[in-house]
């Protein structure tokens, strides 16, 4: 019975963690924006026309790159578009292929 506390006292303190950095990470981004913003969208750039990985802080979204703008990255997935705020990306990665050169089916990070 007591590994039981000490396992959820252990998942406790790791949420606690997960959700500092994660506080660490807006406040920077917040505070420290100052123009940098621009830096994602000029590597942004050269993923225009192909289908890539957006990785964020909550959920990673996946589309072909069709336009780059001032404030936002336009992509299109089944035939619906979606703008990505630029500021929130944490990583961008072209759709990983299997050995015949097809699209993975399933994608572990």
């Amino acid at each position: 019975m007591e590994s039981y506390y000490v396992i959820f006292f252990i998942f406790l303190i790791l949420f606690f963690i997960h959700r500092q950095e994660k506080q660490q990470i807006i406040k920077k981004i917040i505070f420290d924006k100052k123009g940098k913003g621009t830096e994602m969208l000029t590597l942004a750039e050269k993923f225009i026309g192909k289908r890539c990985l957006f990785y964020t802080f909550n959920n990673q979204i996946s589309g072909t790159v069709k336009q780059i703008g001032q404030n936002g990255i336009l992509i299109e997935e089944k035939g619906e578009e979606q703008i990505i705020n630029p500021d929130y990306i944490v990583r961008i990665r072209e759709y990983p292929k299997n050995k015949k050169g097809k699209d993975k089916s399933v994608i572990v990070d």
